[in-house]
């Protein structure tokens, strides 16, 4: 099992010293803990590995305590904050050239619109502090947008980034993991105890690095049918892989690919990685002049 690198070196003033928050508070509503350790965000600005021509797209950008390393030292910074409020402080703050701060849901945004550099379209480096009740579908946007994506540096909870790392046949593996690992490499996270928040949330975060995959193994059109059909899988999980599919594909297909590949009938879809998907996939959804038979 992999483990969390553990960080308890906090440096930070006790509650957060900076001027954006001394006169308000956090909104549960939007799931608001905002980190206030300074070592912790020097790590996150290594890890993104900037030089001054790059581009970069900070998810909830809340106080600025990360704003203030990235906007004004990059070619371009977008700053999206879904707090009207924050919002608008954080555009006063960082009012600099080559800076936007956008005041919407950043699964509204579409990353290839946000323009181009030289006649090429921009590739983004993105980094946030994801809210807990939206990290999957987050997640899920990133990976959409992956062609437009250099490179991810992601806060989520610690229980989230082991699910991103996991293997087949672990608690913590399932469709979560399978959708994140399709569009990257999902990198060494590290941990960021709770007490490195304001407030104080309940369970401890991680910081984890995604590096997008040049390399689909199917084709794009293709992509959607897939993702159906891994949710298809992980539907029931304490069910059968036989059982989630049943409906949706011919059983009788579905155990004969099953036998010729080697799993057992009754498998559930957690023992399969994602190229035994892939594999599967193909077989019960084969290309136009293909066969289902194995050859």
């Amino acid at each position: 099992m992999w483990q969390l690198e553990r960080d308890d070196k906090i440096q930070h003033p006790g509650a957060p010293h900076l001027s954006l928050t001394t006169d308000m508070r956090p909104k549960k509503s939007l799931g608001q803990n905002f980190l206030r350790d300074q070592r912790t965000v020097s790590k996150i600005v290594a890890l993104l590995d900037l030089s001054e021509e790059d581009s970069v797209i900070e998810i909830g950008c809340g106080t600025g305590i990360l704003t203030r390393h990235l906007a004004g030292q990059v070619r371009r910074f977008v700053g999206v904050e879904l707090d009207s409020e924050l919002a608008h402080k954080l555009s006063v703050e960082f009012a600099l050239p080559g800076v936007s701060i956008l005041n919407q849901d950043v699964l509204d945004l579409d990353f290839s619109g946000l323009g181009e550099t030289r006649g090429r379209e921009i590739r983004w480096k993105i980094v946030g502090n994801l809210p807990y009740y939206i990290t999957s579908p987050i997640l899920r946007h990133l990976g959409r947008h992956s062609n437009s994506v250099e490179r991810a540096v992601v806060m989520v909870q610690a229980e989230v980034a082991e699910r991103l790392r996991a293997q087949p046949a672990t608690k913590a593996y399932g469709l979560l993991t399978l959708l994140v690992q399709w569009s990257f490499e999902v990198e060494s996270p590290f941990r960021v105890p709770s007490r490195c928040f304001w407030p104080v949330p309940k369970v401890d975060s991680a910081v984890v690095p995604l590096k997008p995959k040049p390399d689909r193994p199917l084709d794009p059109g293709a992509t959607d049918a897939f993702f159906k059909f891994l949710s298809q899988s992980f539907s029931q999980r304490r069910k059968t892989l036989r059982n989630c599919l049943r409906g949706t594909v011919a059983s009788i297909d579905l155990e004969t690919i099953l036998r010729e590949e080697g799993w057992p009938t009754a498998v559930r879809a957690e023992a399969l990685s994602l190229d035994d998907f892939v594999r599967l996939f193909r077989r019960l959804h084969p290309p136009a002049g293909e066969v289902r038979n194995k050859r």
